[in-house]
């Protein structure tokens, strides 16, 4: 199912922006997303894809590139949040 019509996707690969992190951080900070061990700072360098409706950030993943051993081969691994008001829209 395809993101809503009014769904603005940024891709945020690889960028360094401090108002994009701020805004991020304050995200999950929100809904009290990342494990008490994770730096989210460290967290912000792997940003990959946010949606906004309108100017609300809605949804965030990130993505992190490493070895999978059981099939020698690198991987991106993934992770997507999206706040529990816009989930069921086919934004993961």
């Amino acid at each position: 199912m395809p993101a809503a019509p009014d769904i603005r996707l940024v891709d945020v690969w690889r960028c360094d922006n401090a108002k994009v992190a701020a805004e991020v951080i304050a995200f999950w900070k929100r809904l009290d997303a990342l494990p008490p061990r994770i730096a989210p700072e460290e967290r912000v360098k792997e940003l990959c894809t946010l949606a906004y409706r309108e100017d609300e950030l809605i949804a965030v993943s990130t993505m992190v590139l490493d070895m999978l051993p059981q099939l020698r081969a690198r991987f991106g691994f993934f992770r997507c949040l999206v706040a529990p008001e816009h989930r069921r829209q086919g934004l993961a």
